[in-house]
């Protein structure tokens, strides 16, 4: 439809322009034509800002968009490197368990603040 605005536009501007390489000077309505004419160009003005605007706010969009999937991104992975660090902490206390060493202590500690205490109030 935009195109179709455009187009009709352009029509009416090159028609004035016609009309206007014909009138004489002395013609009182050639004022009144030229007037006609800026007015088109003004909105031929209008339409192209507003494509411009347009443009820019797709391109603001899809930057932010953007930045959005990056954050996300790095919020997953610190989260699954969280995650990943504390079952590595839980095995290796599991294992300390195991071989019966003075770290088991530590192990213990490490399993008591992942898994939850259930029943205490």
């Amino acid at each position: 439809m935009e195109n179709n605005i455009e187009e009709a536009l352009w029509k009416d501007y090159h028609d004035l322009d016609d009309i206007l390489k014909v009138i004489s000077e002395t013609d009182d309505r050639k004022n009144g034509l030229l007037e006609e004419r800026d007015k088109i160009r003004n909105e031929l003005i209008k339409l192209e800002q507003s494509r411009n605007e347009m443009k820019i706010k797709r391109e603001e969009i899809a930057a932010e968009d953007k930045r959005e999937r990056n954050r996300n991104r790095v919020s997953y992975t610190q989260t699954i490197a969280t995650i990943c660090m504390g079952l590595y902490g839980m095995g290796l206390t599991f294992m300390f368990d195991q071989e019966h060493t003075i770290t088991s202590t530590l192990g213990r500690n490490i399993l008591n603040a992942f898994i939850p205490k259930f029943g205490k109030k």
